[in-house]
């Protein structure tokens, strides 16, 4: 209790949440060692949410912008809207994530994946608008086009009466319980990664590394940098995921989609898998913003590998973004004498 007194009496946010703060909710002793039932962190929760909708605000703005530009004049597939969407907002979204990182000084790796979230989406659906692949329902006004740009999850419209399906209390509770059950399963999977450090990827990570071997280029291909990233997207997909739907089907009053349909337990192909019940935000995002666009003027196999290599290349920026080095002064972050080989890898 002391260390996580300690550690809120912090006044600058984000907190680093480095090293296992939370108590116990019970102990007890097996072949001679005590062993503790912890719940998930729910004050960390709670402030990566706040970076989540910190980025999501961001978010809205930048969709105002497009739906004003483009969506409004109907300026898809002009030289405006090419500019607008891959000269400026686009390198906006891979850049300022990381400036906010190294602004604010985030180290705690599970802050650093949330910020990648709304980002990923906010590219891939740039990209479906200065293309014209955006649906019309989501784009009958300015606020129903800024709701669904800076969201990670997708409202629910019945295309047979040609409206969003409003939110109703039986599926808040519903969402509720699972919460709870998340944050059951969320706590025994943080525990079992503080509890194998060498094995599993630690929250706060602070800056103990070798920066030299960070920067690299084998670094890229390790494995343990993938397997770090499919941790940290597992422990979020149960964490987050399902306190982050209530919060926004409250806040909108709308209903959405499911975002992972039972992948693990119902897929009966790949293509089931990745297209019907995977991390379907990101799929459709895919879909319309990169997929076609694509093969409106090429064969569908070029469109395919295209898309599998956008989402490659994202899910290469996740890593970077979660993962690379926080700086602590501008001498620091020049790390000349720390990576003196000019094909380091030099993200920052």
């Amino acid at each position: 209790m002391d260390t996580l007194t300690s550690l809120l009496s912090q006044s600058s946010l984000p907190h680093s949440w480095e090293g296992d703060v939370r108590n116990p909710l019970f102990t007890f002793s097996l072949s001679g060692e005590t062993y503790g039932f912890y719940l998930n962190n729910f004050l960390q929760n709670i402030e990566g949410l706040l970076f989540l909708i910190a980025t999501a605000l961001v978010a809205a703005t930048v969709a105002c912008v497009l739906y004003q530009t483009v969506i409004v004049p109907k300026q898809h597939d002009t030289s405006m809207a090419y500019l607008l969407g891959y000269g400026v907002i686009i390198p906006f979204w891979i850049l300022s994530p990381m400036y906010v990182i190294q602004t604010l000084h985030v180290t705690n790796t599970v802050f650093r994946f949330c910020m990648g979230t709304v980002p990923i989406l906010s590219m891939f659906r740039t990209m479906e608008v200065i293309h014209g692949f955006c649906p019309d329902h989501l784009t009958t006004s300015m606020g129903t086009f800024a709701l669904y740009y800076s969201s990670p999850f997708l409202a629910l419209y019945d295309h047979k009466k040609q409206q969003f399906v409003k939110v109703t209390s039986a599926a808040v509770l519903q969402r509720l319980i699972w919460s709870m059950q998340g944050m059951i399963l969320t706590g025994a999977v943080h525990s079992l990664y503080q509890l194998f450090p060498e094995t599993f990827p630690q929250f706060g990570t602070g800056n103990n590394f070798d920066k030299q071997a960070w920067y690299g280029w084998q670094e890229i291909f390790l494995w343990q940098r993938l397997w770090e990233n499919l941790c940290f997207a597992g422990f979020l997909s149960i964490s987050c995921a399902f306190g982050l739907q209530v919060f926004v089907m409250l806040f909108t009053g709308l209903q959405i989609e499911e975002m992972w349909v039972d992948p693990l337990t119902k897929s009966v192909s790949f293509s089931e898998f990745f297209a019907r019940r995977w991390n379907l935000s990101v799929h459709t995002a895919l879909k319309r913003g990169v997929f076609q666009p694509i093969r409106r003027l090429f064969p569908k196999y070029v469109a395919l590998v295209w898309t599998f290599l956008a989402s490659g290349l994202f899910h290469e920026w996740t890593v970077w973004l979660t993962f690379a080095p926080v700086f602590e002064s501008a001498s620091d972050a020049a790390h000349k004498d720390q990576c003196p080989n000019t094909s380091c890898f030099q993200p920052t």
